[in-house]
């Protein structure tokens, strides 16, 4: 039977959690980057990966989200 990339990916993601269980970490932190705003540039909001900013991560609500970008 020929896997789906789907199936592979989530049969990844799985064996990570098992070997470090990270995913509350990992989903509070896509969270977060999803509800940054970018009002210099474009004014865009969502997902774009700005958490990993310096501006952003030391942002009171992110607190300890920098554990995450390791």
């Amino acid at each position: 039977m020929v896997e789906t990339q789907q199936d592979e990916a989530r049969q990844a993601i799985w064996a990570l959690y098992k070997m470090t269980p990270c995913m509350p970490l990992m989903l509070r932190f896509a969270f977060h980057d999803a509800g940054t705003f970018n009002p210099m540039n474009d004014k865009t909001t969502g997902a774009n990966g700005s958490i990993m900013t310096k501006e952003e991560i030391e942002r009171d609500e992110n607190k300890g989200l920098d554990f995450a970008k390791l």
